[in-house]
């Protein structure tokens, strides 16, 4: 029992993980989208192009902090479910 355990939690963190970087991804991209969209001081894009730094610039600022702020509760989430399912399951079969 103790193997099942310590490969459910490394599975909870790594889908914890996993969830956490997709969101973050996710959102940081909407926030550079809407950032390079809204242009403020025509900072992102002018009539030569798109200023690239900036955008990578403002993804990064946006993917750091939601990452580190959704991976323990992503992971705690995974964890709890599986925990539950693992208690819930070995209450059938006794």
């Amino acid at each position: 029992m103790e193997g099942e355990t310590v490969r459910q939690l490394g599975s909870g963190l790594i889908r914890g993980a996993l969830l956490a970087l997709a969101i973050s991804l996710l959102v940081s991209a909407y926030m550079a989208w809407e950032s390079w969209a809204l242009n403020p001081s025509a900072l992102f894009h002018d009539e030569t192009g798109t200023n690239w730094y900036y955008v990578f610039e403002t993804a990064w600022s946006w993917l750091v902090p939601m990452f580190t702020g959704t991976l323990p509760v992503s992971a705690g989430a995974f964890l709890i479910f599986g925990f539950l399912s693992n208690r819930r399951r070995a209450g059938v079969q006794e």
